[in-house]
Parts: structure tokens; C-alpha cells; sequence
């Protein structure tokens, strides 16, 4: 069993993968589907997708957080140094999966190239519990945007693809959030990273732990900034199953 916020089911959340229309931007494994029954409440399968996932074995984070590439421009300006930073993908409204694609299109538009995409995770709400269940997942990005900079696209995208903040936690078509950015701890009133949320929030920890190896989530640099409750142990994370099965497990090292 998960120790999460009690609000959040332990049990395993469906998982529905990326649409086949996105194949054109990002060509990956093909994913199953996992459903299941909550108490009073059926999750409906999403179905017929495929994910950007580049391996199913995710690289230790410490190893691929800063590389170098050529700038794409004209040679004199030589190259840039880039980040791999981690983006939460969400949302409960409208076509759920084409906007979370959008939004990955958007980026990589913009010039924030996203490597690697988790499975996408059906989840009822968290917070204000009455609105519609969420798709929620996790992309890799390489940017040279500052963690600032790299803040003011991902907002700037969310107001482009039409998202109407009416009230905190509401319902919403998209959502991004920054949760790793590098080795970098940033503490401000827009930004804080690592994310504050990812303890409590199963949704998030779910489709992070298929990309970020378990152990590299709490390197020095950030075990004493995500506060952990006590009966939390980071070997829970490993990745769930990804086969077919209808019931997914976690495995304690």
C-alpha cells in the first residue's frame, strides 16, 4: 500500500497511453490500458493510443540532467548548454488526451523538446472533489530556458490553448506544471522545485516514477526538500507494471 494523502486511492489508477495521431511527432511503444473499480465509481477506459516512452527502463536522473547540443542556428553562435527538466501534464475537460498532446506539440514548437512521455493516468479529482476525473502524466523535456523563462512558455501555452483558471484546483482543459528542472532547488512565489506537491500526489508520483529511476528522485540535492512522510520509503516507486494485466503492482526493493 501507497502512504499517500488518504484522499488518493492506493489501489492502481487506469492508465491509457498517447493517441496514434501523435506518432507523427514522437514514435513510441505502443501502451495497454489498466482499469479498474473504485468504491460507487467506474473509470472508463481511454483506448487506441500510443506512448512517446523512448525505453522502458528509465536512466538514472543524475546522469541525464545537463547535455549539450549544437544551436540550431547559425554556427557562430556555438553551442548551448540544455537542462532536462521534468513537466506534469493534466486535465478534466474537453477531449482530455488531445490537449495534453497539444500542449506537448506546443512545447516542442516552442522550442522545448519533449524526449520522453509517461503513460497517461485516469484519477479522480483531488482537492475540490466535485468535477470530472483527470488524465494526468509526466513528459521529459530538454530546454536552454532558465527555470523563469521555461515557467513564463508553459503559462503562456495554457492561456494559448484556452485555459480559464475560475477557481484553485477547479476544472480545467490543461494543466503544466515544472516538477524537476535539473539538480536545481528553487524556492519563490511563482516556482518552487521540486515541485511541493509531489508527496502527496499519487497522480504525479505514478507516471514520474516510469521516467526518473526511484533512487534518483531523492539524490542529495533533493531528499531534504520533498518532505516525506515518515512511512514513505523511496523503493516504493519503482515503475508499475506496463504489460496488459488489469492489475498493476510495485515492487520493494
Amino acid at each position: 500500500m501507497l502512504a499517500m494523502n488518504p484522499r488518493i486511492s492506493s489501489r492502481a489508477l487506469p492508465r491509457v497511453a498517447w493517441p496514434s495521431a501523435c506518432q507523427s511527432v514522437h514514435a513510441g511503444a505502443s501502451r495497454s490500458l489498466t482499469s479498474r473499480a473504485s468504491a460507487g465509481t467506474t473509470l472508463r477506459p481511454l483506448t487506441g493510443a500510443h506512448s512517446r516512452c523512448a525505453s522502458s527502463k528509465p536512466p538514472p536522473l543524475a546522469a541525464s540532467r545537463v547535455s549539450r547540443r549544437a544551436y540550431a542556428g547559425c554556427g557562430c553562435r556555438g553551442a548551448k548548454s540544455t537542462t532536462t527538466a521534468y513537466i506534469a501534464l493534466g486535465g478534466n475537460l474537453g477531449d482530455r488526451v488531445a490537449e495534453i498532446e497539444r500542449a506537448c506539440s506546443e512545447m516542442d514548437r516552442r522550442g522545448i523538446k519533449v524526449t520522453r512521455t509517461s503513460s497517461l493516468w485516469e484519477t479522480e479529482p483531488m482537492y475540490v472533489t466535485d468535477q470530472d476525473h483527470f488524465l494526468n502524466g509526466v513528459c521529459e523535456v530538454e530546454t536552454e530556458l532558465e527555470p523563469m523563462a521555461l515557467l513564463d512558455v508553459l503559462q503562456s501555452i495554457e492561456k494559448d490553448l484556452g485555459r480559464h483558471k475560475l477557481i484553485d484546483k477547479g476544472p480545467r482543459n490543461i494543466d503544466l506544471d515544472i516538477l524537476l528542472y535539473g539538480d536545481e532547488i528553487i524556492s519563490n512565489d511563482r516556482l518552487n522545485v521540486p515541485h511541493i506537491g509531489i508527496p502527496e500526489r499519487e497522480f504525479v508520483l505514478r507516471p514520474l516514477s516510469e521516467l526518473v529511476s526511484v533512487l534518483a528522485l531523492y539524490t542529495a540535492a533533493h531528499a531534504d526538500q520533498i518532505p516525506l512522510p515518515d512511512s514513505f520509503l523511496p523503493s516504493r516507486l519503482t515503475p508499475l507494471n506496463r504489460g496488459s494485466s488489469s492489475k498493476t503492482t510495485s515492487t520493494t526493493l
